[in-house]
């Protein structure tokens, strides 16, 4: 058995065969085999990989924020309808759920469209979703990154998700439109302040990641402890 420590340098990973499934849907599933190239020029065995990609690849989560009058701060978070996470209660997990599946507190989001490039394309795919799911309409220079995007399943899925904060002005909020699907137009608009909401996170009360790492980066740029 070879040492972990003494493992080849992988220098690529060849494609030796591939079936795509819902190749035009929102989700396609790439079923491959696959095969490691190393850089003494031999190669691994073969062996098989599912993966998911999004349409768009990508996606844009966005925490909008404000001060109240006591100088807290204050996180807008959506309680959406996930169908996905409901009904693992049908399914068999290793450790049961310690909350209902059914509202969950996640970030305000939206995936990248395929012709979307660069920068500007994200902010301006920011921006309608902030329109969308807060009734807010901000301007493209508002957004601010909050570090480098990360990929929250990245041993199925490639995609990545890209963190912008937005200072709201609450009084200037109108009501939001949706994007016309029926779980958006169920989903509830909360305000939480930033230390609850990380407290609420170790607890296991809001599981989004996008949430705990999106607030956490926040606190930290404006400096609050």
């Amino acid at each position: 058995m070879t040492s972990r420590t003494k493992a080849k340098r992988v220098k690529l990973i060849e494609v030796v065969g591939k079936k795509v499934l819902n190749e035009k849907g929102f989700l396609r599933l790439w079923k491959v085999k696959l095969r490691n190239r190393y850089a003494d020029g031999s190669s691994s065995r073969e062996y098989h990989c599912d993966m998911v990609h999004r349409k768009g690849t990508d996606s844009v989560a966005i925490i909008p924020y404000f001060f109240n009058k006591k100088g807290d701060l204050n996180i807008y978070l959506n309680r959406g309808i996930r169908p996905a996470i409901y009904f693992r209660k049908i399914l068999r997990t290793t450790v049961p759920d310690r909350i209902e599946n059914l509202y969950n507190y996640e970030a305000m989001a939206g995936s990248i469209e395929e012709d979307d490039k660069g920068g500007k394309d994200l902010i301006a795919r920011a921006r309608e979703e902030i329109i969308e799911e807060l009734g807010y309409r901000a301007k493209r220079n508002q957004f601010e990154k909050l570090g480098a995007g990360f990929y929250p399943s990245h041993g199925q899925s490639s995609e990545k998700i890209h963190l912008l904060a937005l200072l709201v002005r609450p009084e200037e909020r109108m009501e939001a439109c949706g994007d016309g699907s029926v779980n958006e137009g169920d989903s509830l608009i909360v305000v939480l302040e930033a230390k609850k909401i990380l407290r609420m996170c170790e607890k296991g009360m809001i599981e989004d990641p996008k949430i705990e790492i999106g607030v956490s980066r926040l606190c930290k740029k404006l400096r609050y402890s």
